[in-house]
């Protein structure tokens, strides 16, 4: 699946820096699921979040999402949400729902807060880039946010794989570490 899924939602006057997005799982979905895939299952290779005025739509900003939280990930390798803050990594997070049921949470914080009087109108690119047919969420539904300072700074820090950081002369991960560490 290649696909791109955009979600606009138009959210009140206030300050936000979360973005809660649920996938869910429905009677018309194959397995019961949360994606389209024959077994149930959907990855999400990345989230891309944009905010515009509603009153002046050419007051508008690009959010980077800089952390994420997922109820529940794939364990079979590296499906961790954190994979979805870059588009360019060439990894994914995994709802798993071909093994474990059951609908999926996923939250979002931005780098910066957003919002403007008036209103704002969010869109919400999800992108996903699988070798496997129909790897896309099924019902998606999102809603905002706002994390306290407190609760900013107590958050845990969202972790993935070790990977190459390079450049090396070497064809994959393990080697890498070999040279490295021995």
């Amino acid at each position: 699946a290649n696909d791109e899924h955009v979600l606009t939602y138009r959210i009140e006057d206030g300050e936000y820096d979360l973005v809660l997005l649920e996938a869910l799982t429905h009677d018309t979905l194959p397995a019961t699921g949360t994606g389209r895939a024959g077994n149930g299952n959907a990855i999400l290779s990345a989230i891309e979040i944009e905010a515009a005025s509603v009153t002046d739509p050419s007051r508008r900003r690009t959010l980077e999402p800089i952390w994420a939280w997922a109820d529940h990930e794939q364990s079979n390798d590296d499906f961790r949400i954190t994979n979805a803050l870059r588009k360019d990594n060439g990894r994914v997070w995994a709802a798993d729902s071909h093994q474990v049921p059951g609908r999926r949470t996923l939250a979002f914080m931005t780098d910066d807060r957003f919002g403007f009087d008036g209103g704002t109108d969010v869109q919400i690119t999800l992108t996903f880039e699988s070798p496997y047919p129909n790897h896309v969420l099924g019902r998606t539904r999102a809603s905002f946010g706002r994390a306290g300072e407190e609760w900013r700074r107590s958050i845990p820090v969202a972790t993935t794989n070790w990977y190459i950081v390079g450049p090396y002369t070497i064809e994959n991960g393990k080697e890498g570490y070999d040279t490295r560490f021995g």
